[in-house]
């Protein structure tokens, strides 16, 4: 189920290393046409960990947008 969800509540995965370019053409789209897709998330304590979607959360977050919609995983 695909539901809103606010950035803060999501923590990203640190050791990823992603090239700056790939945001910032990611953030393009985004903004020009939404978010396509949901990110997958799964609950890990008391926090969100991403399984998958990383570049659009960071894509999202530089957008400055507060909520991305994410499906939680079962």
């Amino acid at each position: 189920m695909k539901t809103m969800f606010r950035l803060e509540a999501i923590e990203p995965n640190l050791r990823l290393v992603i090239d700056g370019r790939v945001i910032e053409e990611l953030c393009l789209s985004i903004s020009r046409h939404g978010q396509r897709e949901p990110i997958l998330i799964h609950q890990q304590n008391m926090s969100f960990k991403i399984t998958d979607g990383e570049k659009r959360w960071r894509a999202i977050k530089k957008n400055g947008q507060p909520t991305i919609i994410a499906e939680l995983e079962k």
